[in-house]
């Protein structure tokens, strides 16, 4: 369990708590989502597809 920085009124809240026991503010976890190798690989074969046939059939 850490002691974190509410980002609304500054006050040290647990890492653990669903909200600001200070102000009531909604502790949310930030999500971030990385592309895998397989996402990322079919993200440029579909690009690279889209720009083939936007050249033959100019």
């Amino acid at each position: 369990m850490a002691i974190i920085a509410c980002p609304e009124c500054g006050k040290e809240v647990s890492d653990k708590a669903a909200d600001c026991p200070h102000c009531g503010f909604e502790m949310k976890p930030r999500i971030v989502h990385f592309l895998t190798l397989g996402e990322s690989l079919t993200l440029f074969c579909i690009c690279l597809v889209g720009l083939l046939l936007m050249y033959l059939f100019r």
